[in-house]
């Protein structure tokens, strides 16, 4: 039934959430799971020095890699296939772009990302967005 899962991950505990859930049902359906990590469009294009979160604080882009591969590898040692993806640019049209670009089944994320605000419980905007316009069911973890 789905085939192909793909997992906006961001590192915020709404991710880490909607990345269990992805396994769970990853094992049930034997899926292929994407993890896609959208960088900030505006950054230089050599990405060797930091990627700066909304909370500015630095996390360099070889450890948001290694958090990555380290994702995959947890996956594939439960049996499930899995891969990652680096991509800059806006992160609705890129999580959109991609999911059409691998005809993924479903996509899977959290409500809400690092730029949501913990004390309003509303709809992120990234979320809200991929959501509506999918071409795939969209299921958002909380």
């Amino acid at each position: 039934m789905f085939k192909r899962i793909l997992v906006p991950y961001d590192s915020s505990n709404f991710s880490k959430k909607a990345l269990d859930v992805a396994m769970e049902i990853s094992k049930k359906f034997g899926s292929e799971l994407w993890f896609l990590t959208v960088l900030d469009k505006d950054l230089p294009p050599r990405l060797t020095k930091t990627v700066t979160d909304s909370k500015k604080s630095h996390k360099s882009l070889s450890s948001i890699e290694l958090e990555l591969r380290n994702r995959v590898m947890d996956c594939k040692e439960q049996g499930a296939s899995a891969d990652y993806d680096l991509i800059k640019g806006s992160p609705k049209e890129t999580i959109l772009r991609f999911a059409k670009g691998k005809k993924i089944d479903l996509i899977i994320m959290g409500s809400q990302g690092l730029h949501g605000i913990k004390k309003i419980k509303t709809l992120g905007s990234v979320s809200r967005a991929v959501s509506e316009r999918a071409q795939c069911p969209v299921l958002l973890v909380h």
